[in-house]
């Protein structure tokens, strides 16, 4: 990020401190509990994504722009990204673990990646918990948000692509952690709105940023 030449950042370097954030927040939850192979797909995506600064360094930032609290308010946003990637990375081994409890007549493997996974209600527990972590980062991010808008360009609220999905982003958590504590929304359907809750937040910036720097630049 920081080079003699001044400030760069992009999609390269967010997704490689995205995955770094994700491989600290593993390492923490697997103090406490039983993430199997989660952390070693886990240190293999942040190994990948070590490498993506090198062809995608970004572009250059003012650095009159870079802040504290802008600082504060990308920290956060890195953060969310970070929480979302182990959210995937779990949703997809349930989503396998699923899929083979229903289907396969040997729902418990006696090898390969799904027979080191903890229990199903294990997984989904887990995957919550990083749910409601990430939805209070989300909240801080949103919050602070307002802050750097106000220091930027004089309002509260400067409305752009990345402002509306990631309040989008913000209520689709919402609604699954609300459905899942109220409703009682599991497996296939809690799977279903953690996929739209992803897509729609990864779209937010790192989407958009991969279009710019790799199609329109």
């Amino acid at each position: 990020i920081f080079h003699d030449g001044g400030i760069f950042f992009g999609f390269g370097p967010a997704v490689s401190a995205s995955m770094l954030f994700a491989v600290a927040i593993l390492s923490i939850v697997s103090c406490f509990q039983r993430i199997g192979p989660v952390f070693g797909i886990a240190l293999i995506a942040a190994a990948a994504a070590a490498l993506l600064p090198a062809a995608f360094p970004g572009e250059p930032m003012n650095a009159a722009l870079w802040t504290p609290l802008f600082r504060v308010h990308l920290s956060l946003g890195l953060i969310t990204y970070g929480l979302l990637a182990t959210a995937i990375i779990q949703a997809v081994l349930m989503q396998l673990q699923d899929s083979r409890f229903r289907r396969s007549p040997d729902p418990v493997p006696q090898r390969g990646i799904l027979s080191n996974l903890p229990s199903i209600l294990s997984m989904e527990k887990v995957l919550f918990y990083i749910l409601w972590t990430g939805f209070a980062t989300l909240t801080a991010l949103l919050i602070t948000g307002f802050f750097v808008t106000q220091e930027a360009y004089g309002v509260w609220l400067h409305f752009d692509h990345k402002t509306f999905l990631t309040w989008a982003s913000w209520l689709c958590c919402a609604v699954l952690l609300a459905g899942h504590r109220l409703l009682g929304w599991r497996g296939s359907t809690a799977l279903k709105w953690c996929w739209i809750l992803c897509a729609v937040y990864l779209v937010a910036y790192l989407g958009y940023t991969f279009l710019i720097e790799v199609f329109i630049d």
